[in-house]
């Protein structure tokens, strides 16, 4: 693997020829790899397989590049993509990890990691959440005009924790309080914009496959409840014009662009459902959602936006918290930290993210990068290759198969980061630990024949042991 992302960058030109004719090749199969029916995903599965082994369809090289932060169906994604569309699409493109990280559920994992293992990419399943942080009740984190929560993550998760054990209600109680939110935030947004108001059962859930609606979807569903109550464009425009405070010639050309459109609704309803003072009794402590996430033998992880709070500005002080709450790894989109049109924003934020990866690297922490693609116009997967970020590449690199690595020893022998085995093995010598874990994910091979492997070296397989069971077999 190289450090060096620009030798990848004729790489993915190439790729982006084969997708396009793959796309040409299998339409049906990806339709359905998207179907919200998740025997007709299985199937569709299957035939994508085939398309690669028989040749209709060529597998590109490996990029080298990684987005472990997607977002898939399970909770919102712009695309619809199921997991099983996610992994396609990321080998497609010539990812070497993909991992979704859906909100407030685990629904995609056990697809996610069935996806991975028929399609050969190596696959990891996280989970967001917003958090309440007592001790930072008056400044901002990542979330704006809320002081005290933060979106927090669990990332690598490799099962659902039984419902008997703390972590298992913890986890299954979170899409409880997101649908209690999502009712209330109609509740208050129905009046505003009536005539036009919709049902959260009738209207907003059947535009999920799980019973698991994020905001966009409830920006989706009054969109189309408009359309019902004015089939005439004009009269659409004057409607919504009022609602956005625009004229309605402005509108009625939004409406032209469905991307744009849907991106300024979602905003706009947002701030209309947004009952300004959250209830910290809505939200999981952070202490107890990184005491569940680890009780499930994931890794807890803080997401950082762009440096731009007073919480966030303070990154030592944040990062040192984030160790004290059991914190292995940063998250970040680097996308909306470089690619700027204003100049002076792009270089202020490129300097706080700089000064964060100095921070995380001096605590040994990892860096983990991707593109949740929840919205119009979100990459695929960012652009190592940009001067801007070519410094980070071996960071976020590293970050995905240290991710991946945990996974498939977690899987194998309950051997992951956080577990007694790494305990025992590493102490406290946390950058031993990454590397190693960075190893194994590098030298795993995605599949099943790779942990079987593993557990044949036993629970108690020391560090060579585990590496040599992943050595090139000898023929």
């Amino acid at each position: 693997m190289t450090d060096n992302a620009s030798a990848r960058k004729s790489g993915g030109h190439a790729n982006a020829s084969i997708r396009s004719r793959a796309l040409g090749q299998i339409p049906a199969t990806l339709t359905a790899l998207n179907s919200p029916l998740t025997e007709e995903r299985r199937m569709a599965l299957s035939e994508a397989v085939r398309s690669f082994d028989d040749g209709s369809v060529s597998r590109p090289q490996d990029t080298g590049w990684v987005n472990v932060l997607a977002r898939t169906f399970f909770s919102y994604s712009f695309d619809s993509f199921s997991p099983a569309r996610l992994a396609w699409e990321a080998v497609i493109r010539g990812l070497s990890v993909i991992g979704c990280a859906d909100v407030d559920n685990l629904g995609a994992l056990g697809e996610m990691q069935t996806a991975g293992d028929a399609l050969g990419i190596r696959a990891t399943v996280s989970l967001e959440t917003t958090v309440h942080v007592q001790s930072y009740a008056d400044r901002e984190l990542n979330i704006a005009g809320h002081p005290g929560f933060m979106r927090a993550l669990g990332v690598g998760f490799t099962r659902v924790p039984e419902l008997d054990t703390e972590a298992g209600r913890l986890i299954a109680s979170l899409p409880d309080h997101s649908r209690a939110r999502n009712t209330a935030m109609i509740a208050r947004i129905n009046p505003i914009l009536a005539p036009v108001t919709i049902d959260y059962e009738a209207d907003v859930l059947p535009l999920t496959p799980a019973d698991n609606a994020e905001p966009e979807h409830i920006a989706a569903a009054y969109a189309a409840k408009a359309k019902t109550l004015f089939p005439e464009l004009p009269d659409l425009a004057v409607y919504w014009a009022d609602v956005l405070g625009r004229s309605p010639q402005d509108v009625e050309a939004l409406l032209g662009d469905a991307t744009a459109f849907g991106a300024a609704l979602w905003d706009k309803l947002c701030a209309l459902g947004d009952s300004g003072e959250w209830c910290q009794g809505d939200f999981p402590g952070v202490t107890d959602f990184y005491r569940a996430v680890e009780g499930a033998g994931a890794i807890p992880c803080i997401y950082w936006q762009n440096g731009e709070t007073v919480g966030e500005a303070d990154v030592g002080r944040l990062l040192d918290d984030a160790i004290h709450w059991g914190v292995r790894a940063v998250a970040v989109a680097p996308d909306p930290l470089w690619n700027l049109p204003d100049a002076e924003v792009r270089e202020r934020r490129l300097g706080l993210l700089a000064a964060l990866v100095a921070g995380a690297r001096e605590r040994g922490m990892m860096i983990l990068a991707g593109s949740p693609m929840n919205a119009p116009r979100q990459k695929f997967v960012d652009s190592f290759d940009a001067p801007e970020l070519s410094a980070y590449f071996r960071d976020f690199t590293d970050g995905a198969f240290w991710l991946y690595g945990h996974a498939t020893l977690q899987r194998a022998i309950r051997a992951g980061v956080g577990s007694e085995w790494c305990e025992h093995a590493f102490g406290r010598a946390r950058a031993d630990a990454n590397a190693f874990y960075v190893e194994v994910g590098k030298k795993a091979a995605p599949g099943k024949a790779t942990r079987v492997r593993i557990a044949n070296a036993g629970p108690e397989a020391n560090t060579g042991e585990i590496l040599e069971a992943l050595a090139p077999l000898k023929i």
